[in-house]
């Protein structure tokens, strides 16, 4: 069941923002939704929602690996705005990314953001390892080699 919120503290705007936002989560779990919704709560500084709400977004069941980077995105997000939860967030980022690699996405520059996102939860090793399959399988792709 999707979250069903009113943004309690929120601007009169900002309240729209969330049933908009709402609307969309409840209509199919599109990232649009949820992300609009995070960014609210992250603007009001509520962060605890904000992390509700991205939470929720990765218990979806039939998500592509195109929904689940830019989750993980998100997270990422959420740490540059929360550094105490570092590794909280981090550890959800990456288990969202494991997500996303068993579904074995091919196309480079999904792969790519996948790469940078590994990166971004301090995971280095895993980051470098899809570097270097996306430089083996397509090494003519020039954004890989800068």
């Amino acid at each position: 069941m999707p979250l069903r919120t009113r943004g309690v503290g929120l601007t009169t705007g900002a309240n729209a923002g969330c049933d908009e936002s709402n609307k969309r989560i409840e209509q199919n779990a599109q990232l649009v939704g949820y992300q609009n919704l995070f960014f609210n709560y992250l603007q009001a500084k509520q962060e605890t929602e904000a992390l509700k709400v991205l939470d929720e977004a990765a218990r979806q069941p039939r998500t592509d690996a195109e929904f689940l980077i830019a989750l993980a995105d998100l997270y990422g997000t959420f740490v540059l705005q929360a550094p105490s939860k570092k590794d909280l967030v981090r550890s959800k980022a990456v288990a969202i990314l494991n997500r996303a690699e068993k579904l074995n996405p091919t196309n480079p520059s999904l792969r790519l953001r996948m790469a940078e996102s590994f990166n971004q939860a301090g995971e280095s090793a895993r980051a470098a390892q899809v570097y270097l399959d996306l430089l083996k399988n397509l090494p003519d792709l020039p954004f890989l080699k800068e």
